[in-house]
């Protein structure tokens, strides 16, 4: 269903983009040399044309000229598609570009494309979920290491939206987990030809005011902002070292990671916060490494206080949240996070009984990775779990998977923390390498 569905879709590149912050400022970013004389233009292209897709409107600005000369000089990138050329006479926003593609496609379904955001692996199940759901819009989210730089949305289990932040306002309040827009969007033909009246909205006005039409999807294929000489640096690194390439295989393996007494110290009534003092620079190092190898590390993680009336959705939330913020400090991040809130003995002042159930997701059982799997591509056979306790070894065996097993530390006389995730995230590296 989805791959047919994709063949009749067409991207709206929105490649008008000045190029000003970009590592060549003489070119708009789309032309940015990457890898091996390949420019972001030509790498995106190849990334939506495995996917079966053969339409694409280019919508143009700023050295239009430079693009259209490109093209013409490399037939081979555009061979067997169906490509038009759309320019803009001025500079008029992000809504305004992606109407000018919408007015001329043919198709009931678009994928708008920041021209400065590098794409490396299939959209299938992300974009199997936005039509499932039968929004208008579907917006990915990702992790970056600049979340202060980005706009970001905090959004449910379901991925329905609570609140959008452009970049540079005040910080979200709302419950949620909160992820930074990745730079790529499905949407409705219909319902982008019906925002013409606010045309001049930026993506974060746009999504904002479509906020109950609009699902949050978490991605951890490699999707990386390329439009300054850092992040462009960091992408041409991101090649060179197979990041992007392992990142974008379907046939990847992950990392699933215990959170209390493996990555920071058991707190038996459940945690509210997360101090940034808490998460050992060791740990982040770690898990940078990781991230920079291109292996997606989620974290797996029992919540039972919440079941037992000790602590709130929200303050696990909130405390994800900051944990997010304390890793990337150091350069680091966490791909997604799934939790399981529900305890099945009864008997707790405060409880929550509709949470009070023997459930499908409260480790040892799989629930919490079948939701990852919704989601991410990974196989099980060349995946890994680390954790502390008897639950996270048999989830390993029930997922079939490898499991590396760590001392519970809980306590001022526990082992090292950071020295033993150190270890068992090197040992996982070291075998990638070989």
């Amino acid at each position: 269903m989805t791959q047919s569905l994709l063949v009749d879709t067409e991207v709206v590149l929105l490649a008008g983009g000045l190029g000003t912050r970009s590592a060549n400022p003489n070119l708009p970013k789309i032309l940015q040399e990457v890898v091996s004389g390949k420019s972001l233009l030509e790498l995106n292209i190849n990334a939506f044309r495995q996917l079966g897709i053969h339409k694409f409107r280019l919508v143009l600005g700023h050295a239009s000229d430079l693009v259209i000369s490109f093209l013409a000089e490399n037939p081979r990138i555009f061979e067997n598609c169906d490509i038009e050329l759309l320019i803009e006479n001025e500079p008029l926003g992000t809504t305004s570009a992606a109407l000018i593609g919408a007015k001329v496609s043919k198709s009931e379904h678009v994928i708008l494309s920041f021209g400065d955001v590098l794409i490396v692996g299939l959209l299938d199940k992300s974009f199997r979920l936005w039509l499932e759901s039968g929004l208008d819009f579907g917006t990915l989210v990702h992790p970056n290491l600049h979340p202060l730089d980005s706009d970001l949305v905090s959004f449910d289990k379901e991925g329905k939206i609570r609140q959008f932040k452009a970049k540079g306002n005040p910080k979200i309040t709302t419950s949620g987990r909160t992820l930074p827009l990745a730079g790529l969007l499905f949407a409705k033909r219909q319902a982008l030809l019906d925002l013409e009246s606010n045309s001049q909205w930026d993506v974060s006005a746009l999504l904002a005011s479509q906020q109950e039409q609009c699902l949050a999807i978490p991605s951890s294929i490699y999707l990386k902002d390329s439009g300054t000489p850092s992040r462009l640096k960091e992408v041409c690194a991101d090649f060179a070292s197979g990041n992007a390439a392992r990142r974008g295989n379907p046939n990847r393996g992950a990392i699933f990671l215990d959170r209390d007494g493996t990555l920071m110290i058991d707190a038996p009534c459940g945690r509210r916060s997360v101090a940034l003092a808490e998460i050992h620079p060791n740990t982040s190092q770690a898990i940078s490494r990781v991230n920079q190898a291109g292996i997606p590390i989620f974290l797996v993680t029992n919540q039972p206080a919440v079941a037992k009336g000790q602590i709130l959705f929200q303050d696990v939330y909130t405390a994800h949240n900051e944990l997010i913020e304390a890793l990337a400090v150091h350069g680091a991040f966490l791909d997604d996070i799934a939790f399981c809130p529900h305890h099945p003995e009864k008997g707790h002042p405060g409880e929550l009984q509709k949470l009070k159930v023997q459930c499908d997701c409260r480790k040892p059982q799989t629930g919490m990775i079948s939701e990852l799997s919704r989601l991410h591509h990974f196989s099980l056979a060349n995946s890994f779990v680390i954790g502390d306790s008897a639950a996270d070894k048999q989830l390993a065996e029930n997922l079939y998977c490898n499991f590396i097993p760590v001392v519970k530390s809980d306590g001022p006389q526990a082992p090292d923390i950071s020295a033993q995730l150190m270890q068992a995230l090197e040992g996982i590296l070291n075998l990638v390498d070989d």
